[in-house]
């Protein structure tokens, strides 16, 4: 009897360890069209990588919103957790394990009507550019000599403000997410919006730096490769018109 007891509670902890093991973390930080939440679930660019690979693969995927500057440091309690999603360029190489590419796209200083950048030189004419807090683009300022313009923020609707009412100069963003930014969530006419190349900047999915990537990250990174390469999700790429 105590046989037949001591099998069944091994078989038990058997099945409860394999249900853990199916399970992965999402840190997350709301960063339209990249990432974001729609009733209740991931969406946008990443969030449908992560939910269509998880579906696939028999995966559970456990949400956990975070502050950006904060993300980084939460991969390190779970083994199986994956930060959606940061910036990779030449100025953030050390900092995290880069796990899965989402796209890539331009880097650019962002202005509206007459302040117009043609050079560099005009960047000096700038008062205040707005970057988003614990992101790469204030590297991108500092390369061209303005680091003392850089204002940072996690309220996007309050920068988008600024740079309307003319309280910043503009902002500095992947073309994309600027773009989301100025003209979607800000209602700011596209005739209005200039653009300035600075750099370039790919989006990732990352996991923790340190550590030895778990068997079940990386299965799931496999899963997460064949949905992007599935035609669905190149039309969603060139719709954005932003590369692989």
């Amino acid at each position: 009897m105590k046989r037949n007891l001591f099998t069944l509670l091994g078989a038990l902890l058997l099945v409860q360890g394999s249900l853990q093991a199916k399970e992965i973390e999402v840190f997350w930080t709301d960063n339209p069209p990249l990432i974001c939440q729609k009733n209740g679930e991931l969406d946008c660019m990443a969030g449908v990588l992560l939910k269509n690979a998880a579906k696939a693969g028999g995966y559970t995927l456990k949400l956990s919103e975070v502050p950006w500057a904060r993300a980084i440091d939460a991969l390190d309690k779970n083994p199986n957790a994956i930060f959606a999603a940061t910036g990779r360029n030449e100025f953030s190489e050390a900092g995290s394990a880069w796990y899965h590419q989402v796209y890539s796209d331009k880097v650019n200083l962002f202005t509206l009507d007459g302040k117009k950048m043609s050079s560099d030189a005009d960047i000096a004419k700038l008062s205040k550019v707005i970057v988003r807090r614990g992101s790469p683009f204030s590297a991108y300022m500092k390369k061209k000599g303005a680091e003392d313009k850089v204002a940072e923020t996690a309220d996007w609707k309050q920068a988008v403000s600024m740079v309307e009412a003319g309280r910043a100069d503009g902002m500095c963003l992947s073309n994309l997410i600027g773009t989301t930014n100025l003209v979607t969530i800000g209602k700011i006419a596209e005739s209005r919006v200039n653009r300035y190349e600075v750099g370039g900047i790919s989006w990732w999915l990352v996991t923790a730096a340190h550590k030895q990537l778990s068997p079940d990250l990386t299965a799931f990174k496999g899963l997460l490769d064949a949905e992007k390469a599935k035609p669905y999700f190149q039309d969603i790429l060139k719709g954005y018109k932003v590369q692989n």
